[in-house]
């Protein structure tokens, strides 16, 4: 009788095997085997406990424990996937998915873009810096006051957009994604940025305008792959002479700061072709901005600057620029001789105006009183 009962316990071991491995499931309370999609109709959980993208991204969104298919999120005009299996693009961008709160962000193997505009995001949870994948993270517009450390772990990451947010410090390990070739910054509460700005060494576009900085580093010089910096509307009161290393930038826009010099090392830019400067303190331009060839708008409105040198490729351009002091003093001269001519003229013509208009009435009373 033991014989045969264990005979049945090894039978019954032996099904439960054959059908787990075959894609099966036994109920032992009903006794009977059920296929993955009964499961998970019955549990409504998956039997595989790595979870499809489309399932991770509802379970997240929506907040429940729910399979879906691979299809269903990848229709969706707020994600894009690579071989309708993975994740690799998410937009949240308020009208067609709002994302808020990242704490308990899944993971997506091969996700490269995430963006989420002006949805009230307040922090960067652990979550998000395990996304080593991301060439793209855009979060503008919402309320984040503090960049992780763990920043420095997106490696890959080739645009970051934090502007518009609350942001007062940026931690060191931001300038180590050497791949990193856009950085958005502007618009934060920004005072001092870190002396590894130099970093960036693939660095084109960077944006810290609309802060409170009042230094940069002189590691600035070498982002030599910089095309664009704009640090306009801070508290700048000078520009290092380190950017003369920046052999590849072609708009500098430094308006509303406390600017009093120009360097010569800025004039020698080679690529330059935008250069404002407006509403700062600037006094004197340097002989050496006649170096400037390839400049086709500039801006040195609202400055303390009376004339430009003598011979400066910036008279050829036309932009807000105070007028040379010779071209002033050549129009007054030009304005006295005119008049000076013109006058005795004038007064010779009036005389004569009133010679003739006395001769006619003395006619007029010398016939009346005939």
């Amino acid at each position: 009788m033991k014989f045969v009962n264990f005979s049945a316990l090894l039978f019954l071991l032996n099904e439960v095997s054959f059908n787990l491995v075959s894609g099966k499931a036994i109920n032992l309370k009903k006794g009977k085997a059920l296929t993955e999609e009964k499961f998970v109709l019955e549990t409504g959980t998956a039997m595989n406990e790595e979870k499809n993208d489309c399932t991770k991204f509802y379970n997240f969104i929506r907040g429940d424990n729910k399979v879906y298919s691979l299809d269903e999120c990848c229709s969706e005009n707020a994600v894009s996937c690579e071989d309708g299996r993975y994740i690799t693009e998410i937009n949240a961008n308020g009208a067609l998915l709002e994302i808020r709160d990242f704490t308990g962000f899944p993971y997506f193997p091969k996700i490269k873009s995430l963006s989420s505009y002006s949805n009230g995001v307040k922090s960067l949870p652990e979550e998000l810096f395990k996304l080593t994948t991301l060439e793209s993270l855009s979060l503008s517009g919402n309320q984040i006051e503090t960049i992780p450390p763990s920043i420095g772990s997106l490696k890959n990451l080739k645009n970051l957009q934090l502007n518009n947010n609350k942001i007062k410090n940026v931690p060191e390990e931001l300038f180590t994604l050497t791949n990193l070739e856009k950085l958005e910054l502007d618009n934060n509460e920004i005072e001092t940025v870190p002396s590894s700005l130099g970093g960036l060494t693939n660095l084109k576009e960077l944006k810290l305008d609309n802060n409170k900085i009042k230094i940069i580093s002189d590691d600035l010089g070498a982002l030599s792959n910089l095309e664009e910096l704009n640090i306009s509307n801070n508290q700048l009161e000078a520009i290092p002479t380190s950017v003369g290393g920046l052999t590849n930038l072609k708009h500098l826009i430094l308006s509303n700061n406390k600017i009093k010099t120009i360097p010569d090392e800025l004039c020698k830019l080679p690529n330059l072709k935008y250069l404002l400067l407006e509403n700062n303190e600037i006094e004197t331009l340097p002989p050496s901005i006649n170096e400037i060839k390839k400049l086709e708008k500039y801006d040195l409105s609202n400055n303390k600057v009376k004339s430009l040198p003598d011979e400066s490729p910036l008279t050829n351009i036309k932009d807000e620029v105070p007028e040379k002091e010779s071209d002033s003093k050549f129009t007054l001269i030009f304005i006295v001789i005119v008049c000076y001519i013109l006058l005795p003229i004038c007064a010779i013509c009036i005389c004569i105006f009133l010679i003739i208009y006395c001769i006619s009435r003395i006619k007029k009373r010398n016939g009346a009183s005939n």
